[in-house]
């Protein structure tokens, strides 16, 4: 099983960290579903926009399941 590190929501928090060149970066935790990063002008952006982009990812994971459960 994964280790995923959650947040009192049951979201993934990403790990956070500022880009030397401005905005801020936010990554997927070691050990995590998918290996995933986001750029943004803040934390908070970041995180936000991490949670966006990992709960599409989440939504084409069961897509491609039910996929391949019923053929289609």
């Amino acid at each position: 099983m994964s280790h995923i590190q959650a947040v009192s929501n049951g979201e993934i928090e990403p790990d956070l960290m500022r880009r030397s060149c401005g905005g801020w970066l936010a990554v997927a935790p070691k050990g995590g579903i998918f290996s995933i990063g986001v750029t943004a002008p803040t934390a908070d952006d970041a995180r936000r926009k991490f949670g966006t982009t990992m709960q599409r990812w989440l939504e084409i994971l069961a897509a491609a399941k039910s996929d391949a459960i019923t053929g289609t």
